[in-house]
């Protein structure tokens, strides 16, 4: 199965301004978060421990892309990895890829902030 490594994801620039009389502060929108790895894989089982994710009991919650999931796995604590396809987002920690089942191109796994 085909892996992707991309960099870890960065802080915003920001820019200020001042004179005599006020200071502006001026921050670029947030750069997209990248997975630290990526796969079409399902991970759930023995393979992930999962981690509820906002206003869910960690059987998955809607998410309307994969990149929201991305975000709501990284404002919660203990989220490592998401398992994201047909709409829903699983957060998951301890990923054993070696225990994931291929999916077909329905789910696709990425790990987050640890490795």
């Amino acid at each position: 199965l085909p892996l992707a490594s991309t960099t870890p994801p960065h802080a915003p620039p920001t820019m200020s301004t001042s004179s005599p009389m006020s200071t502006t502060t001026t921050t670029s929108p947030q750069a997209a978060v990248l997975p630290l790895l990526q796969c079409g894989l399902n991970c759930f089982g023995d393979a992930a421990t999962p981690v509820p994710l906002p206003h869910g009991n960690g059987s998955g919650i809607a998410a309307e892309s994969i990149e929201a999931c991305r975000e709501l796995c990284l404002d919660t604590e203990g989220c490592e990895a998401i398992v994201f396809g047909q709409g829903v987002c699983f957060g998951r920690k301890n990923v054993d890829t070696k225990k994931c089942q291929p999916s077909g191109g329905i789910f696709r796994t990425e790990i987050l902030t640890r490795m």
